[in-house]
C-alpha cells in the first residue's frame, strides 16, 4: 500500500479541516493539510482519501482525471473523520480533487494512479461512436488466462479489476475440496452490481472438483460475504430487493443406458436459491422435469463428472413476473419457472417450431423476456454463426418468428461462439451482445449498426458476463 500526505491550496474556509495551517482563507497560496491519500495494494486505480474536520460536518469530493469530466463522490454523514473513495479513474493518470465541506471548497490536492499489472488480459476497442451509446462503463468477466473481473470504459481504459485468485485467503473454508494449486483453475464467470448495498456479487468456480462459491465484495475488494455453492457453474440471478441469489449447480447421478446395457454417470442440473441468511432451497431439478436424452454433446468432456446432459447455462429473474427463464443449451430448451406457480412453459424443439424464414434457436444462451410476447437470446445454428436474436412467441400455434437479429449483417464480421453469450436490452433501445468464447462484445442499434465493439486478444480469452452501467456511485 502506498500512502502519502497530500498538500494543496486552501480555497475557502467553512468548518476547517483539522490541522489546516493555511493563512490565506481567500485561496491566495496558503498551505493546507488535505489529509491522507492512499492507493491500496492491488487497486492501482482507486484512491482512498481520509481527512478530519474540527466539527461534525458532511463532506464530499469533486475530482477529475487529467482534465476529464468532473465526478463527485456521495455526501457522507456528519462526522469529524471522513473517508471518501475516488472511483472511475484510469491507470497512470494525474487526479485533481477538491474536498467540499458543507458545500464549501476547503482544500485541493493531486495524486497519480498507478499502472496495471503486466499480465492483464489483452483487448482492444475496435469501434467507438460515443454519440450513439449512453452507459460509459462495463463490468466484464474475462475467463481463461488470466482470469479477472474488471470495469472498463468505452475507450478501453481499465478502471477497476479483481483477479480470480486475489481473495482466496479464506478458500480452505469456502471450498470443500480445496487443494494447493487450485488457484490456477479458479475463474469468475458471472458478476453483477448490487448498487442498493454498494456491493458487487460474483461467482468463483473451478471446472474440476467440488468447488464453487458466491461472493460479495465492494470497490475496495473487502471480503463482505462468502457462501459455499458446491458444483455451481455458469450464471446466477440476483433479486435486488431480497438479496436472494439463484444459481445453477450440477446434479450428477447414475442412469441406466439401454444402449450400453449398464449404468452410466450423467450430469444434470438444479437451480438453487441462496437467501441472505445462507439458507439454500432447490427450486427446480432437471431430473424431475425432463427425461434423460442423448445429444450431440453427450460425450463432450466438458464436465469431468460424467456425460453432459442438459448443460444449464442461464438463469434470469424478472421481478415484474416473479419468475425466471432457465436455459439448457445441450437440449435446445429453455423454460419458465415462477415462485407463484412453479414450472411453466417449456420451449423446446419437440413442441415449438420456427415459422418460414426463421432459423431455429440452437445452443441458446441468455433467454430474456423483452416486450409483449418477445424473447431475446443468443443462438448458434448449424451455419456456425452466433447471433443475437429476438423471437416473437405465438403461444397458440406454438411457433416463433425472428423479429430482430444481429450477427450476419453488413459492416461487421460474423462471430462463432461455442460457449457463453449474452443479449441485453439497454435503456436507449440498443442491445449489448456478448459472443462469449468468440471474445467479442458489441453494442448494436435496432438498425443493426455496431456503435461500439471490444475484441479480446488472443481469442482463447473468453468473455463471461457483461453489464453496462453509468455511475460508480449510483447507490440506491
Amino acid at each position: 500500500m502506498r500512502a502519502l500526505q497530500v498538500t494543496g491550496v486552501l480555497v475557502s474556509v467553512g468548518a476547517m479541516l483539522a490541522g489546516c495551517n493555511g493563512d490565506d482563507s481567500s485561496g491566495g497560496g496558503g498551505g493546507s493539510d488535505c489529509g491522507t491519500a492512499t492507493i491500496p495494494e492491488q487497486n492501482p486505480t482507486v484512491v482512498v482519501l481520509e481527512y478530519d474536520t474540527d466539527q461534525e460536518v458532511s463532506s464530499y469530493i469533486e475530482f477529475a482525471a487529467d482534465g476529464g469530466d468532473t465526478m463527485t463522490t456521495p455526501t457522507d454523514e456528519p462526522s469529524t473523520h471522513h473517508k471518501q473513495v475516488l472511483l472511475g479513474l484510469p491507470p497512470e493518470t494525474n487526479v485533481a480533487y477538491t474536498i467540499k465541506v458543507d458545500g464549501d471548497s476547503t482544500c485541493e490536492g493531486t495524486i497519480a494512479t498507478e499502472r496495471l499489472p503486466p499480465t492483464f488480459p489483452p483487448f482492444e476497442v475496435t469501434v467507438d461512436q460515443p454519440g450513439k451509446y449512453v452507459e460509459p462503463y462495463l463490468l466484464i468477466t474475462f475467463i481463461q488466462d488470466p482470469k479477472v473481473l474488471a470495469v472498463i470504459d468505452r475507450q478501453g481504459n481499465v478502471l477497476w479489476y479483481l483477479y480470480a485468485d486475489e481473495l482466496v485467503d479464506w478458500a480452505t473454508k469456502t471450498f470443500p475440496k480445496f487443494h494447493p494449486g487450485l488457484e490456477d483453475d479458479l475463474a469468475i464467470v458471472h458478476a453483477t452490481l448490487w448498487p442498493e448495498q454498494k456491493q458487487l456479487v460474483y461467482n468463483l468456480q473451478a471446472q474440476a472438483g467440488d468447488v464453487g462459491s458466491v461472493l460479495w465484495t465492494n470497490w475496495l475488494k473487502e471480503n463482505v460475504r462468502a457462501e459455499v455453492a458446491p458444483l455451481s457453474h455458469h450464471a446466477f440471478a440476483l433479486n435486488h430487493e431480497t438479496g436472494t441469489v439463484t444459481y445453477i449447480t450440477l446434479d450428477v447421478r447414475d442412469w441406466f443406458d439401454p444402449e450400453e446395457g449398464k449404468n452410466v454417470t450423467v450430469v444434470g442440473d438444479a437451480f438453487m436459491d441462496l437467501d441472505s441468511d445462507g439458507n439454500k432451497t432447490e427450486l427446480m431439478n432437471t431430473w424431475d422435469q425432463f427425461e434423460v436424452e442423448k445429444t450431440i454433446h453427450w460425450d463432450v468432456s466438458f464436465y469431468p463428472q460424467g456425460h453432459d446432459w442438459t448443460h444449464a447455462n442461464a438463469v434470469n429473474y424478472f421481478a415484474d413476473k416473479n419468475a425466471f427463464l432457465f436455459s439448457f443449451a445441450n437440449t435446445n430448451t429453455f423454460m419458465e419457472w415462477s415462485y407463484d406457480t412453479g414450472p411453466g412453459e417449456v420451449y423446446t424443439w419437440s413442441d415449438w417450431h420456427p415459422t418460414k424464414g426463421t432459423l431455429p434457436f440452437t445452443y441458446q444462451h441468455d433467454p430474456r423476456w423483452t416486450t409483449g410476447d418477445n424473447i431475446s437470446m443468443t443462438s448458434t445454428p448449424n451455419d456456425g454463426i452466433t447471433r443475437g436474436v429476438i423471437y416473437h412467441m405465438d403461444y397458440d400455434a406454438k411457433t416463433y418468428t425472428q423479429v430482430w437479429s444481429h450477427g450476419d449483417g453488413a459492416g461487421y464480421d460474423p462471430v462463432y461462439a461455442f460457449a457463453l453469450g449474452e443479449n441485453h436490452q439497454l435503456a436507449n433501445g440498443n442491445r449489448l451482445i456478448s459472443f462469449g468464447s468468440g471474445a467479442v462484445v458489441r453494442e448494436v442499434t435496432p438498425d443493426d449498426e455496431v456503435v461500439w465493439e471490444l475484441s479480446a486478444l488472443p481469442k482463447d480469452i473468453w468473455i463471461g458476463s457483461v453489464q453496462a452501467f453509468s455511475d460508480f456511485y449510483a447507490y440506491e
